[in-house]
């Protein structure tokens, strides 16, 4: 191979390519450049409720009602795209306009044909089309012209491709969106098995099989897996055999079944789940009702969303609170009753005169609070205190939040198996539990161990 003919003329294509883009876009000074350049668009997205987008063979559509956009004939858009796409329309700047001499008669040599992509954006009182042409010389700018004015500007190449996708790329991927603050409902229904939870001022609460509170880091990563499942592929079944095609899928009716409730919308989201795909493994069909398309989703994320029981998701700590919620602790111990609580930034108990050590109080609460449950009873079966050792209980203690007046208490049982399992009543949750061996440690908690330390003396020092 000659690589110094080779050489030349590569080093010709570039300076050649130059010259062309320097004809077609001279440099200009600031000046020039600022005199040039001006806005194509400037459309507040609220404004625009359709966008069309003639790129492919396919045209595509998408509208707004209601705040929520869809992509016309396939259900919900991809809304993070089209902010993307009204981000650039809302204030679309050409980097400069050719003068009408250069261009007036030769616009199908910068690739203005019938059959150019368009972009179409409709407010309630106006249409706005920009037709884009071919790319310049270097590549990283596009010619475009906006429909009912004849002259030709030269665009960054940004918007259009972002345009320039496939009809699925402006499709939704997600299963499903929700603010965690705005659920107020959720059910998992699994072979027949419902678990369902209540929302209320940021708690979760199992409504279903039995009443119990939820444990919140349970619930916040359950609800992250399920606001982050995306869609693999899209199905479009036949719809005048659709019954027949969900139940060939195992979506009707289904291996399980999430249900949402959200505070602002009128209607609960119900997403069923079925079969795994043939040949994908990985993969299980999804469905959301009154829609008409099956998606796939990744299946080991789906099962673990399909939480068959109750166990996995209640609170598995005695108490529910952060430590700067509690505001009073009171601990009865050897039939002797003690507490300490807060008043204003301090800590106090009756029977030292000064402040408690703040650093101990908070100590002490954390553990508290991270108190576990070795087991729970089954809560729909009757009570029999003796058999738990509450008819005599070891000792209590109760734990009060700000703005509460019912405080969370746990009542602990004799150890009725010498040394070798205590068992406690919680209250207002109703259940019986297994505890942990700390909890003898804590009942032995006098308000003397929470003393202030005495301030150094000159010896210390």
């Amino acid at each position: 191979m000659r690589w110094k003919p080779t050489l030349f003329l590569l080093l010709a294509a570039i300076g050649i390519g130059a010259y062309v883009s320097l004809i077609e876009v001279r440099w200009l000074t600031p000046e020039e450049l600022n005199q040039q350049q001006r806005h194509l668009l400037s459309i507040a997205p609220e404004a625009i409720h359709h966008v069309g987008i003639a790129f492919k063979e396919a045209p595509i559509a998408l509208q707004r009602e209601n705040d929520i956009w869809t992509l016309q004939g396939y259900g919900r858009a991809d809304e993070a795209r089209i902010d993307g796409i009204l981000r650039y329309t809302s204030r679309l700047m050409a980097q400069r306009a050719l003068s009408l001499e250069e261009t007036q008669g030769r616009e199908a040599h910068f690739g203005f044909h019938d059959n150019a992509p368009t972009l179409d954006l409709h407010t309630r009182s106006d249409q706005y089309t920009l037709i884009f042409g071919e790319a310049t010389a270097l590549g990283t700018s596009r010619y475009v012209q906006l429909k009912g004015d004849p002259q030709i500007y030269i665009l960054p190449t940004g918007l259009y491709e972002l345009l320039d996708q496939e009809l699925d790329t402006f499709r939704d991927p997600y299963i499903v969106h929700f603010a965690n603050d705005k659920l107020k409902y959720l059910s998992i229904t699994v072979a027949n098995k419902k678990i369902a939870l209540s929302h209320d001022r940021g708690r979760w609460k199992m409504t279903d099989p039995f009443e119990e509170v939820a444990d919140a880091v349970h619930m916040n990563n359950w609800l992250k897996t399920l606001r982050q499942l995306t869609t693999d592929t899209f199905i479009a079944p036949n719809l005048e055999n659709k019954n027949e095609t969900l139940h060939a899928l195992g979506l009707d009716p289904g291996i399980g079944t999430i249900t949402l409730a959200s505070k602002d919308a009128v209607n609960p989201i119900h997403i069923t789940f079925g079969n795994r795909v043939e040949d994908q493994n990985h993969l299980r069909y999804a469905y959301r009702q009154g829609e008409d398309w099956v998606f796939t989703v990744n299946a080991e994320k789906v099962d673990a969303l399909l939480v068959d029981q109750a166990d996995k998701l209640r609170l598995e700590r005695c108490f529910d609170f952060f430590t700067g919620e509690v505001d009073k602790v009171e601990i009865t111990a050897n039939k002797k009753t003690w507490h300490m609580e807060r008043n204003q930034r301090v800590w106090v108990t009756p029977t030292i005169e000064n402040p408690l050590d703040k650093r101990s109080v908070e100590s002490f609460i954390e553990v508290l609070g991270e108190l576990g449950i070795e087991s729970f009873t089954d809560p729909r079966k009757e009570f029999v205190q003796a058999h738990y050792g509450l008819d005599m209980p070891k000792g209590q203690i109760k734990v009060w939040l700000t703005n509460n007046l019912d405080p969370q208490i746990l009542t602990i049982g004799q150890d009725l198996l010498q040394g070798r399992k205590y068992w406690g009543y919680l209250e207002p949750r109703n259940v019986i539990v297994e505890l942990p061996d700390l909890i003898e440690h804590l009942l032995m908690f006098v308000p003397a161990d929470f003393k202030p330390l005495p301030a150094p003396t000159k010896k210390d020092i």
